[in-house]
């Protein structure tokens, strides 16, 4: 997907990041909205996470595995 390493390693720590931030959001709603708003967000949140994954992070993963987490590796 991305060649150049040091670019797909900035793309993966804006996807980390973008991880983190929702996941975040996610837990502060959970605590604020209702069940109804909190699942349909979770649904939502969960789909792009997916998206984020498939599509972004695990091709970058295959043309350099040395990028890839240890908690990832052996999937």
């Amino acid at each position: 997907m991305i060649s150049d390493k040091d670019f797909a390693t900035k793309v993966l720590a804006e996807t980390g990041e973008c991880l983190r931030r929702l996941n975040s959001i996610l837990l502060e709603a959970q605590e604020t909205v209702p069940a109804d708003e909190f699942k349909q967000l979770r649904r939502g949140v969960g789909m792009v996470l997916g998206y984020m994954y498939t599509d972004v992070d695990r091709p970058i993963h295959k043309m350099h595995p040395d990028l890839e987490p240890e908690e990832l590796k052996d999937r």
